[in-house]
């Protein structure tokens, strides 16, 4: 077999094996995923109760369309509390109901509700999910946490996780459907909204150029690092192998 013979097959190897390997990347990428529409500050710094007429809620606004669940840090003051907690997605400025989930109160962790804050080895998440909501992006929903079926006294009580002051930048912590002076806080809350991997994959790499410590906003930074480590380790492969000769 000729030398040029065997550069040609070996080239239509390289594009059939690119060729699966781009087929295939593009239906993972299109395949149904939630989406991470907010990830929230990884600090709280108080813990707040409530039940039957008492109800905390947070402002939110979507990055993206179809929002269907929302995370959020609970736990109970005692064991085997009745019925269920609910969450209530209310539209603004009109304040139409538009979903409401439930989750019984026996999936709810029991205890302090900072040893399952996130970065805890206990970290845990309560998720209410709902079919999706159409064309959320950049509008106000208020986000209602309630415990009609508690009694709101010491040990019959739900507990959420709340920031003081607020970091949250879209919205602000309300009580009794009221917001609190100055939108002085907010909730610890996860938002998901539904979608495909590839966008998952992309809020993923928007979150990331979010938090850079440099060139904020951009993927800049890691992707010069990364170009860095690579020629570091092909110059280094280059030495060792000259040595090796």
């Amino acid at each position: 077999m000729t030398r040029g013979r065997i550069v040609g097959l070996a080239i239509a190897a390289i594009g059939v094996t690119l060729s699966l390997l781009l087929w295939t990347f593009t239906r993972w990428a299109g395949s149904p995923a939630p989406v991470p529409d907010h990830s929230t500050d990884f600090s709280g710094t108080s813990g707040m109760a409530f039940a039957g007429l008492t109800s905390l809620g947070q402002r939110v606004v979507p990055r993206g369309d179809r929002l269907t669940a929302i995370d959020v840090l609970l736990t109970a003051e005692n064991p085997d509390l009745p019925r269920t907690v609910q969450l209530d997605v209310i539209s603004l400025p009109g304040r139409t109901m538009l979903r409401r989930a439930r989750r019984p109160v026996g999936d709810v962790p029991v205890g302090e509700i900072r040893r399952i804050r996130p970065g805890e080895p206990g970290e845990r998440w309560t998720s209410f999910g709902f079919e999706p909501i159409e064309g959320t992006s950049g509008k106000e929903l208020l986000v209602v946490l309630s415990y009609p079926d508690g009694m709101d006294r010491p040990g019959e009580r739900l507990v959420t996780l709340a920031h003081f002051p607020g970091k949250y930048p879209d919205g602000e912590l309300h009580i009794n459907g009221a917001p609190t002076s100055g939108g002085a806080g907010d909730l610890l809350f996860r938002a998901v909204r539904a979608g495909t991997r590839g966008a998952a994959l992309r809020s993923a790499m928007e979150n990331l150029a979010r938090v850079q410590p440099l060139g904020r906003g951009t993927l800049s930074l890691p992707l010069l690092l990364g170009a860095v480590c690579v020629t570091l380790a092909a110059a280094l492969a280059a030495v060792l192998s000259g040595r090796l000769r």
